[in-house]
């Protein structure tokens, strides 16, 4: 009966676990094209100033 338990819990925290990493890697991934996104709008507007 406990074992059963403790597997249960030890399966909900992996759960958890794996959405906050889900969440972190969303955040990354969000982060970084909006990185890409103004280095991107940065050269535009540099090649502007060049025009």
């Amino acid at each position: 009966m406990d074992y059963i338990s403790s597997s249960g819990n030890l399966t909900y925290q992996f759960h958890s676990f794996s959405f906050i990493q889900v969440r972190i890697h969303t955040i990354c991934i969000l982060y970084e094209s909006i990185a890409y996104f103004s280095t991107v709008s940065l050269k535009v507007h540099q090649l502007q100033a060049l025009l």
